[in-house]
């Protein structure tokens, strides 16, 4: 009698096979793909095209199937040969938080530049808050800086008293993490066969207990994601009109996962570079992204409000619009002058319509110049302004975050003598792009004197267009 325990389900079906294989004299190779379809790990991830050859080159197996469903290409039973193992014998622990090494036993053959040893941080930073992080042993990688996103510091804090969680690792020469509630109820259950972590590819695969999911914003998507069905979520922010299941101007890697008795925990990756999401039916949640590090963020709740106000303890919680900000707003690309804008305005005022807020895209613009207005078509907007103002509503126009380097203008004499723009990797040469003035350089958002660069090229162009709110495209 075989008994089979602490393992995933796709390993025990690995165990199964090969005792199968032993007990009826065949070779488990011939059970490699004998992998239930709702557990499938898609092993072609990329959006290129694959034939089975290809597929098989990569040693994966290859199954026919109709688009939106399973992958076609996906990982065998075997692919357990490969990835990374824990080092048991390294777990320490410090208040509470627990440390453990792995290192990479076998590298998939198809990723280059796999990371040959890991650290896992747990740390219990609340009751409800637990933080994962998974990371080079070696080499500092990027992370999403400190003074951008306030946080704390690793291990630096006060520690959970009383946690409603517990993380398990993997015994000796095994991969496997496992986060569960005081009561038992598995949260995330980390599949070896797939998990990648490559200089420029990190991929790993949850179990997750239920089915209804919420969150992995922004898209034009449905509100809940039910992982009874396929379903892969990019985040990549961009200029993106509001397709459907495209990205659309922000990304929010996080999720709440709500049960049948209304039980709900929330999970964040806090990572900045350009990431996928898998939904599948087994259950489970892939993630995929081109950079960085794991950086999981792990809340309990136990209600979605709960939820929610963890993470707003995590992160910050959103501003409060200013109360005109929720009227009725009007914008359009094409007034081709002031005097068109004001005449909506105007209009909608004899209609007796509660407008708050009238909006200009770029054709307020002189040549598309950044902080300026065109004193031609647009020599009335400083009247209108004030109109609009004497009338209790408010101005917003668009301000495009690329500055032309071609014709001389205040935002670029000021963006060269603070050192503000995106450069290359020699850190001194501005990147050069093409937007609507022609040649431009772009304010790097995350530099130490972005901030003092806006604040003074607004503060000087709202003393000649006194808006009330700025529109910061692309």
């Amino acid at each position: 009698r075989h008994a089979i325990v602490g393992f995933t389900m796709i390993e025990r079906r690995l165990l199964l096979s090969l005792l199968l294989g032993s007990l009826s004299g065949v070779g488990h190779c011939a059970g490699v793909c004998d992998v239930a379809t709702e557990e499938r790990l898609d092993c072609w991830p990329e959006q290129t095209p694959v034939d089975q050859a290809s597929c098989n080159g990569r040693g994966c197996c290859w199954t026919a199937v109709s688009a939106g469903g399973p992958p076609p290409c996906f990982y065998g039973l075997n692919a357990t040969q490969y990835g990374y193992v824990m080092e048991t014998a390294s777990l320490s622990s410090d208040r509470g938080n627990q440390y453990v090494d792995a290192h990479l036993a076998a590298a998939y053959p198809h990723v280059p530049d796999q990371i040959a040893e890991l650290h896992f941080d747990a740390f219990y930073e609340t009751d409800t808050r637990l933080r994962l992080k998974i990371y080079d042993a070696r080499t500092e990688r990027y992370q999403v800086p400190q003074y951008l996103v306030p946080r704390p510091v690793d291990g630096l804090h006060d520690n959970a008293t009383s946690p409603s969680y517990s993380v398990q690792f993997a015994s000796e020469g095994q991969f496997g993490v496992t986060i569960t509630r005081d009561t038992g109820e598995m949260l995330l259950s980390a599949v070896g066969l797939n998990f990648i972590f490559a200089d420029q590819f990190l991929q790993m695969t949850w179990q997750v207990p239920d089915r209804r999911l919420y969150g992995l914003g922004e898209h034009r998507a449905p509100l809940m994601y039910d992982l009874g069905e396929w379903r892969r979520v990019g985040m990549w922010t961009h200029d993106q009109p509001p397709e459907p299941d495209d990205n659309l101007y922000a990304s929010y890697p996080m999720y709440v996962m709500i049960n049948d008795q209304g039980i709900a925990h929330g999970v964040v990756l806090l990572n900045s570079n350009a990431m996928d999401v898998t939904l599948q039916p087994m259950p489970a949640v892939t993630w995929r992204t081109i950079g960085g590090i794991f950086d999981f963020y792990v809340l309990t709740g136990p209600t979605p409000g709960q939820v929610m106000e963890q993470f707003f303890q995590l992160l910050g919680a959103p501003r409060i619009p200013p109360y005109w900000g929720l009227g009725y707003h009007l914008c359009r690309w094409g007034y081709t002058t002031a005097n068109q804008t004001w005449d909506v305005v105007r209009r909608l005022r004899a209609l007796e319509f509660p407008q708050e807020v009238q909006w200009n895209d770029i054709d307020y613009m002189d040549s598309y110049l950044d902080f300026t207005y065109d004193p031609v078509n647009y020599d009335t907007l400083p009247q209108m302004v004030a109109d609009l103002h004497a009338h209790k509503q408010r101005y917003i126009m668009i301000v495009e975050p690329g500055v032309s380097d071609d014709l001389p203008n205040k935002a670029l004499e000021t963006g060269n003598e603070m050192h503000v723009w995106v450069n290359r990797s020699d850190g001194v040469t501005p990147i050069e792009g093409q937007v609507w003035p022609g040649n431009t350089y772009f304010p790097d958002f995350t530099g130490e004197s972005s901030l003092a660069w806006w604040e003074q090229n607004l503060a000087r162009f709202h003393q000649q267009i006194p808006f009330d709110g700025v529109w910061i495209d692309m």
